[in-house]
Parts: structure tokens; C-alpha cells; sequence
């Protein structure tokens, strides 16, 4: 870990914006991941399969985007603790177990319905938001 020789100053109104322009684009990702899974995986016309496919989104979104936020520079540039990738790699199973099963009043959908959301969600946040994000933090000049 790297530490500031002097104190943190942080850009609030920066780092607010940033956080308001990824907020909005993983809304939009997630709508869009919504279509495909409504449109081309026959989900449309089911909404208990709808309500279980829409949480695992929310859920692997939440967890990919947990490795953006943590670092100003990208995601790989410090490796997250053990007890950090331990939690989430757990939630990311029980997610799945969840889906997959139907327990817990939800519909089970399909495996490789899951692992489209976890791909989609994977790509999306690691790559693209990452992107924004480090280029949005070095323009506008956020520090956390």
C-alpha cells in the first residue's frame, strides 16, 4: 500500500461527479443486460424468471464495481485483501446457487443464464467503467 507524504485533500464536487456518470452508465448497462435477457434468452414473458434474473444483475454488478471503486488508478493496480476477495467470491457463489436452485422464493433459471449476467457484469465493470473512471479521475482531478 502507498501513502500520501502530505494530507488528502479531496475534490468532492470531483469525485460526486464521477461517481453520478458511473452510477448512471451501469443503470444503462444493467437496462441493457434487462434486454438481452427479456429479448433473446425467454425471459420476457415470465416475470418471476424477470425478478430473479434482475437481482442477479444487481448482485454481480455490485460486486465487479466493488474492484473499480477501490482504486483511483485502475482496478488492477493493488490487489484487494484475501478477506475482500474471500466475501465476494462467496456472495458470488451463493448468487448462483440462489438463481440457479430457485430457493428462497425465487424462480431458478439456468446456469449459463448466470454466467451470462456474471460475464456481462465482468466486462462492463472491469473494463469499461474502469476506463471511464481512470479517465474521469485524471481529468477532473479526484483524489480519495
Amino acid at each position: 500500500m502507498h501513502g500520501s507524504k502530505q494530507p488528502e485533500t479531496w475534490n468532492i464536487v470531483g469525485l460526486v461527479t464521477v461517481a453520478m456518470i458511473l452510477g448512471v452508465l451501469m443503470i444503462a448497462e444493467s437496462i441493457g443486460l434487462f434486454f438481452i435477457g427479456s429479448r433473446y434468452l425467454g425471459l420476457s414473458g415470465d416475470i418471476q424468471a424477470l425478478n430473479t434474473f434482475g437481482l442477479e444483475i444487481m448482485i454481480y454488478f455490485a460486486i465487479f464495481s466493488l474492484f473499480v471503486v477501490r482504486e483511483r488508478r485502475h482496478f488492477w493496480n493493488s490487489r484487494p485483501s484475501w478477506t475482500l476477495l474471500g466475501v465476494l467470491a462467496l456472495d458470488a457463489v451463493i448468487a448462483a446457487i440462489l438463481a440457479t436452485f430457485g430457493v428462497l422464493g425465487m424462480k431458478p433459471l439456468p446456469f449459463p443464464t448466470t454466467l451470462i449476467v456474471i460475464g456481462y457484469s465482468f466486462l462492463f465493470s472491469l473494463f469499461v467503467n474502469d476506463l471511464l473512471k481512470y479517465v474521469l479521475v485524471r481529468k477532473m482531478g479526484v483524489r480519495w
